[in-house]
Order: structure tokens, then sequence, then C-alpha cells
């Protein structure tokens, strides 16, 4: 599924335009945070909505949570044995990890 994999996994690039949420899902702000974010921010989104709202994680950024759901989504897949969703969902976490990789994103 090699070529699939490549040729899916700018999807969510390709979606940036037509889907408003789809460009937070790319960085994370991290600065916004204060001086340590790092030590500062909860990794679980409930608790971390809990302390800045929904609507500060999204216009700061979501790539972290992203990836966990994409994740997730894809653990599901596999054990529903949906081949088309585990290529696709494996394409789009291997984007979305990417992502956090950049420094400019994070």
């Amino acid at each position: 599924h090699m070529a699939e994999l490549v040729r899916q996994s700018t999807a969510p690039d390709e979606r940036l335009d037509a889907d408003p949420k789809e460009p937070g899902k790319h960085f994370i702000y991290m600065d916004h945070y204060g001086d340590d974010p790092f030590g500062l921010m909860p990794k679980a989104w409930d608790k971390a909505t809990a302390k800045y709202t929904a609507d500060t994680l999204r216009k700061y950024g979501t790539a972290p949570w992203t990836a966990i759901e994409v994740k997730d989504q894809l653990t599901e897949a596999f054990r529903q044995r949906d081949t088309a969703a585990i290529v696709r969902l494996s394409a789009e976490l291997s984007h979305y990890v990417g992502d956090l990789y950049v420094p400019l994103n994070t």
C-alpha cells in the first residue's frame, strides 16, 4: 500500500481551504501558554479545555490532540479490519505527526 500511503499523506493539507477546522490541526503555538508551556499544558483534551477553553486551544492549534484522535481512529480501523480506513488513517497520522516535528509548527 506504499503508493497509496504516499498519495494520501497530503490529504490533510488538501483540506485546508475546504474545512475551516483543518488548519488548527497542523500546529500548536506553545509560546502562547507561558514560559514553561510543555510543563503546564495538560495532556488530556478534557483537562486542557478545562484549563484554557476549547476556543483558545483551537485558536493556537490542536496538533497533539489531532494526532491522538487519528491514532485512536486507526486503532479502531485495525480492530474492524477495515483496510481502506487503515491506509487512509495511517497516511493522515504520518502527516500530523510530521507537522509536530516542524519547529515553526510548535
